[in-house]
């Protein structure tokens, strides 16, 4: 089960789109991340994390298993969905 938690806005151009989260279930305040999707295929460009102590973003795609990625990709659209919905409501 994850724990992420969407910080909103959700970034979607012509090409791009990009969720901001958070892991929940990091011992200090949550790591935040960013999923970079293709806006219309969904396919994954990259996923970066926030280094705190050095003030960046860094790319950890090539780090993690594609099919962690990809439960990760799944589980933030869904999340998406779910918030979507409830916006039109």
């Amino acid at each position: 089960m994850y724990t992420f938690s969407i910080q909103e806005p959700i970034v979607i151009d012509n090409e791009l789109m990009v969720i901001e989260f958070k892991d929940e279930s990091e011992p200090f305040d949550g790591s935040q991340f960013k999923l970079h999707m293709d806006a219309q295929s969904y396919d994954v460009k990259k996923l970066t994390v926030f280094r705190h102590r050095l003030n960046l973003w860094q790319d950890i795609t090539a780090m993690l298993s594609p099919f962690y990625v990809a439960a990760v990709k799944n589980e933030l659209l869904h999340q998406v969905s779910v918030l979507q919905k409830g916006k039109i409501s």
